[in-house]
């Protein structure tokens, strides 16, 4: 596993973590055995139809879901212990535009969550001057009014920014261009790009195949709540000597 450069805002980058021989029950659903390397300086994309495990899997590295078996840490700790200093070094994104304080305006929330993160990732002022930046980078200018009359877009753009102004050392999102014009897409590509070479551990889960070849340095298919192939896109393609969709069907489809 290779470990995280040096982060600006770490003294010692933590390393990116690892996932091993893990297991999460939910009703009838079981994700696992599953392990997995997660790496600094990487864009990690998570694939499978839906119902594979993806976000689940994503859940279980934010300690949000208890984990049958197995372990889990990122940065030699474990999520599921919910140590403030090691979830203030996490960037996530769900894919519930919901999922966010809709009596606030984007500058409150972002406000809060500098609170939230000031102890480790520096001052509010600084993290609010970030999160302006991010959302001028991301062609974003938050009306001055209550996220709860926003589009899909905007908040979309709203918990980018949130989960970007402390500079994690790991970010997480859950379908990243939902809800995303071309522009907003190009824009977030880049973000992510530039969090990559500052030495971020990157993990999307995405149902895009052309994009997931395009834009990732691994992927990981998921089928069944298993992983089923892993390794960067081009090699999976040289393997059978096929192209990356048809190789992603045949993974999920058992052949």
């Amino acid at each position: 596993m290779s470990a995280l450069t040096m982060h600006p805002l770490e003294r010692q980058a933590p390393n990116a973590g690892s996932v091993a021989d893990l297991f999460v029950e939910i009703g009838s659903f079981t994700l696992g055995p599953l392990s997995l390397q997660l790496r600094g300086s990487e864009i990690l994309c998570l694939l499978g139809p839906n119902g594979a495990g993806k976000t689940t899997l994503l859940r279980a590295l934010l300690g949000l879901i208890p984990v049958a078996r197995g372990r889990v840490e990122i940065g030699g700790r474990r999520p599921r212990d919910r140590e403030a200093r090691m979830l203030r070094t996490i960037g996530a994104v769900s894919d519930d535009p919901t999922d966010l304080v809709e009596e606030l305006t984007a500058e409150e929330l972002w406000e809060l969550h500098s609170y939230a993160h000031a102890q480790v990732a520096g001052t509010v002022r600084e993290m609010m001057a970030r999160a302006r930046v991010l959302a001028e980078q991301l062609d974003f200018a938050p009306p001055d009014s209550p996220i709860q009359g926003y589009s899909h877009g905007m908040r979309k753009k709203t918990q980018i920014v949130a989960a970007m102004l402390h500079s994690p050392a790991m970010l997480m999102i859950d379908e990243p261009r939902n809800g995303l014009d071309p522009i907003g897409i190009r824009r977030l590509e880049q973000l992510l790009r530039e969090q990559r070479e500052a030495g971020t551990a990157v993990i999307v889960a995405s149902h895009d195949l052309y994009w997931a070849e395009r834009f990732s340095d691994r992927v990981c298919v998921l089928a069944h709540g298993r992983v089923v192939g892993t390794g960067p896109p081009s090699t999976m393609i040289e393997a059978a000597d096929e192209d990356f969709s048809d190789a992603f069907f045949r993974l999920v489809s058992g052949e």
